[in-house]
């Protein structure tokens, strides 16, 4: 008796039911059967009474612990269409079966049949390829091998599954995997790491760490206080006024301190102005008492 299979613990209430296959030695071990769980038995052979040497009996029938399910097929080519219509039903007890814990497949030897019948419900119920089943049985019971004629409805049976899930989705099923399937609507678009292949296109601009400087000029941005313009070029020290070749006599510079008299102001009294059309005479003002004239 091999284990092929272990349900998922969320539909057995978190306890162990495992799919075993065996043989008709197995299928008559009433301690092996109850120490490992099982509940429902799958006998896939004719009944005894049709006379074959390769019917197996249900050894514990009249036992309520057990529950039986038979399904009469021989093991040869003949009984292949027999046995694919009996696919659902087989699957339908295996389930049925696991819920309520471990479930025995038996023919006779555990070869044909019996691996058969475990591979329609892997590809039904547990959603495996009939590749992936066939190889996963055969490393855990190396003796199973269908003949050619169970193959080929297994095969079948595959079609038929995979037309039937794409119904639903108007999607047909290629291949199984293991491993998690991504929804394509819910997948980003990665940012792309690394340097690209082909012509490069211009840089953009990137942002400056720390204070951002103001746009230069031609001239750059001199350091430290701004001296006010001039026509010539900036003096460090007092600015001095302009010269009179520059500007006119009457403009007044800017200067700094008081301010000069003009070099044509006279010290005392104003003279009166002297005019050649007019007769001199004397402006002079004594200091002092005034003589007499002469």
């Amino acid at each position: 008796m091999s284990l092929i299979y272990t349900a998922d613990s969320s539909i057995t209430g978190g306890k162990r039911h495992s799919l075993y296959i065996g043989g008709r030695s197995d299928a008559k071990d009433r301690d092996k059967l109850r120490r490992w769980g099982v509940t429902h038995i799958l006998n896939v052979t004719a009944a005894k009474d049709a006379g074959v040497k390769s019917g197996v009996p249900n050894f514990f029938e009249k036992d309520r612990s057990f529950t039986y399910h038979r399904v009469p097929v021989y093991d040869a080519p003949t009984s292949a269409a027999d046995l694919l219509r009996h696919a659902n039903d087989i699957c339908d007890f295996c389930s049925k079966g696991l819920c309520h814990g471990s479930l025995l497949v038996h023919c006779n030897m555990g070869q044909s049949r019996s691996t058969t019948a475990a591979l329609f419900f892997l590809i039904r119920k547990a959603n495996m390829s009939l590749q992936g089943a066939l190889e996963m049985i055969k490393r855990r019971r190396p003796a199973a091998e269908p003949i050619p004629a169970f193959h080929e409805i297994l095969v079948q049976y595959e079609a038929q599954c995979d037309k039937e899930r794409g119904k639903g989705d108007n999607t047909k099923k290629t291949k199984r995997s293991l491993s998690p399937t991504r929804n394509p609507h819910e997948e980003k678009k990665r940012p792309r790491v690394g340097p690209s292949i082909g012509p490069a296109l211009p840089s953009a601009a990137t942002t400056s760490i720390g204070p951002e400087m103001p746009p230069s000029s031609k001239a750059k941005a001199a350091i430290g206080p701004t001296m006010p313009p001039s026509k010539n070029e900036s003096r460090i020290g007092p600015t001095m006024p302009e010269s009179s070749s520059e500007t006119e006599t009457n403009d007044a510079s800017s200067t700094i301190g008081p301010a000069l008299p003009p070099s044509n102001a006279s010290i005392g009294p104003a003279m009166p102005p002297s005019g050649s059309d007019t007769p001199k005479q004397s402006t002079t003002t004594n200091i002092g008492p005034s003589l007499p004239p002469s």
